[in-house]
């Protein structure tokens, strides 16, 4: 439910979520901390996929190509 209220949103591992939002970083933060601690890991910036390099599932390019710089 806490992800989705961003816009749109990725699973594309374990504990990976790539989303989609005009929010801030501080805001989802604040909503994802709790999922997080105690003792757990979060990280939450913001993505730029001009400069890129690696493999990732074919599908995520379409979903980054129908969200990028909403």
């Amino acid at each position: 439910a806490t992800m989705d209220l961003a816009h749109d949103w990725y699973h594309y591992a374990n504990y990976s979520w790539i989303l989609c939002t005009h929010e801030t970083a501080t805001i989802w933060t604040n909503r994802l901390n709790r999922f997080a601690n105690p003792g757990g890991l979060l990280l939450v910036f913001r993505l730029d996929p001009s400069d890129r390099q690696g493999w990732i599932a074919k599908k995520f390019w379409s979903w980054i190509g129908e969200h990028q710089w909403h």
